[in-house]
């Protein structure tokens, strides 16, 4: 596993620290957490890009709610 160290102002840190106690969680576990969901929110808005510029393909508006909510 990999160490990275990061210097934040005392006034995130403190936010991150609150955000961390709320969630039950140590700062650098929050932070992992974090981290790695904004990663994955990245690599699935890349991927729909992509899908998007690729296929030509539509879908009706009910037939998306139809695949959403069965």
């Amino acid at each position: 596993m990999a160490t990275l160290t990061v210097r934040i102002d005392n006034e995130l840190h403190d936010e991150v620290e609150q955000s961390a106690d709320f969630n039950g969680l140590s700062i650098a576990d929050y932070i992992r957490e974090t981290l790695s969901e904004r990663v994955q929110d990245e690599q699935d808005y890349k991927e729909v890009v992509k899908t998007i510029q690729t296929t030509t393909e539509t879908v009706s508006r009910e037939e998306v709610i139809k695949q959403v909510f069965g």
